[in-house]
């Protein structure tokens, strides 16, 4: 969202345009705590209209945000 220079009020009126109800305060609860699921998550990058991820780069927000743990590290295994 912050890439994308949006905020929760914004994303929910996107979600309306894909036929997604979502008010703020709940968004912003899920999101928060962890609790969108995988067909929502698919509908925000709909709503943000990202067509691609870079997985290294998310690694990258998570470890600022002091999440990186929740990636699980290095995925190669030789």
């Amino acid at each position: 969202m912050a890439y994308k220079g949006m905020e929760y009020k914004d994303l929910c009126a996107r979600l309306a345009e894909l036929g997604v109800t979502q008010n703020e305060s709940n968004l912003r609860s899920r999101a928060n705590n962890g609790s969108l699921g995988a067909q929502m998550f698919v509908y925000l990058l709909l709503a943000m209209d990202i067509r691609a991820l870079d997985l290294g780069e998310i690694r990258e927000i998570l470890s600022d945000i002091g999440a990186g743990d929740a990636v699980g590290g290095d995925t190669e295994s030789g």
